[in-house]
């Protein structure tokens, strides 16, 4: 008999019977083991599933997902969340599916910001999700998945934190690529980062205009414009810390 040439998953949905009712769900992972161990658990359960690398969800963007179950966090970059880059890319395809952030801890205020910006309404830890993967089915199903793993808008969420309501914080992380990433993941002080002052500056300044976050409270009254203007480096740094969820 000839094998089949395509990947696991693709085999292993061919094999799969989803229930007639069952919602439809694209699983998108780097990790092989993990697409595999993750959606078997689903089709278990009657899911019609599809699990794909990143590289190729694009591909299937243009069938009729419920779902978009993404692994969020990878270990292989400074920046563990930068799968949503591509959530952000495929939200708008996929106008009709719900997208989910599977994660191993819950994350921070800020990459709640990040996720919920980039088109995520819902994150899962794994540890909720693992013992209770028929629930979480019986939920899909009814389209009332659990409002603790709701994320709240994005202007709700620039508001808790003080933020303006204005920003985008992947324009922000797009204009701040260039930078090294030891500036960042560092706790040196200014003076020994391989950063001018007029580095620093703009780096604020960006964060300021382009993020949303706030002024110190004692220039906000001000009426000349100055650096003071501009949040302090060390909550940008915090900021860019907590947007990579290595914080």
């Amino acid at each position: 008999m000839q094998r089949s040439a395509g990947p696991i998953t693709d085999t292993l949905l061919r094999e799969s019977s989803p229930r007639f009712d069952s919602p439809r769900l694209l699983l998108v992972s780097d990790d092989a083991i993990l697409r595999v161990g993750i959606s078997e658990s689903f089709r278990a359960e009657g899911v019609d599933c599809l699990a794909v690398p990143s590289s190729r969800a694009a591909s299937y963007s243009s069938a009729l997902w419920d779902y978009v179950l993404v692994v969020a966090e990878s270990f292989r970059s400074t920046d563990r969340l930068s799968s949503l880059d591509l959530v952000q890319r495929l939200a708008p395809t996929v106008p009709q599916a719900t997208i989910v952030a599977l994660m191993t801890r819950s994350p921070s205020p800020v990459a709640k910001l990040r996720m919920s910006e980039a088109g995520v309404k819902f994150t899962v830890s794994y540890e909720d999700l693992a013992p209770a993967v028929p629930d979480f089915v019986r939920s899909m199903t009814d389209g009332s998945l659990p409002e603790r793993f709701q994320l709240k808008p994005p202007i709700v969420k620039r508001m808790a934190l003080g933020y303006r309501a204005f920003g985008s914080v992947s324009n922000f992380l797009a204009q701040i690529a260039h930078v090294d990433h030891m500036v960042w993941l560092t706790d040196r002080t200014q003076d020994r980062l391989p950063l001018t002052r007029g580095d620093v500056i703009q780096l604020r300044r960006w964060a300021a205009e382009l993020a949303g976050l706030p002024a110190p409270e004692s220039s906000r009254y001000s009426a000349a414009r100055s650096a003071n203007d501009y949040p302090s480096f060390a909550m940008v740094r915090t900021f860019v810390r907590q947007c990579w969820s290595i914080d």
